[in-house]
């Protein structure tokens, strides 16, 4: 069962409708607004009579900017991006691919090197990316589909009042310091 703490009554907060709220801008969130954008494209393209719209679909993301939180490097197996957005090699931010794969043992003085690499540590076909440019990327991408992305915006806490399916997310203005609620 879960416990949720009782909301403070008699505060009128601002709501916004949306059909679907993605919390979390980094790489899994800015890929599933890409595949619901992609998803949204296919039935309009084959039901064209009911069509679907991305006009009320948002990404919340706490930092300031796209990317900004995601500060480290980082392999990207391609397969999956490949899948989502094939020939994304062209324009995505890849730093290098890897070729080579090498292990060494360490010592104060010296190193030797495995005779074999391990399969966990082989990523050969991998890229070497940074996580910041290419979470940016990404999020252009999503922008470029018409989905909606909130930057400077967490989300600390999701709402008690769930009924049917509506929920909602309680969000903070990190530089204002106030409270909103997002229902969708």
């Amino acid at each position: 069962m879960l416990i949720f703490r009782k909301p403070i009554e008699g505060i009128e907060r601002p709501q916004m409708p949306a059909d679907v709220v993605i919390v979390g801008g980094g790489p899994a969130g800015m890929a599933c607004a890409l595949r619901l954008s992609q998803l949204i494209d296919g039935h309009n393209a084959q039901h064209p009579d009911l069509q679907l719209s991305k006009e009320n679909i948002y990404v919340l993301e706490k930092a300031r900017e796209i990317g900004q939180h995601c500060l480290s490097g980082a392999l990207l197996d391609p397969r999956s991006m490949r899948e989502l957005l094939p020939g994304f090699e062209k324009e995505a931010p890849l730093d290098a691919e890897v070729t080579k794969e090498a292990v060494y043992f360490l010592t104060q003085k010296s190193k030797f090197k495995l005779p074999i690499t391990p399969p966990p540590l082989r990523d050969h076909g991998n890229y070497v990316i940074s996580l910041n440019r290419f979470v940016k990327w990404m999020g252009g991408k999503v922008e470029e589909t018409g989905i909606t992305i909130f930057t400077d915006l967490p989300a600390p806490s999701f709402c008690s009042r769930v009924t049917g399916l509506r929920a909602c997310v309680r969000t903070i203005r990190a530089w204002i310091k106030k409270a909103a609620e997002v229902e969708f």
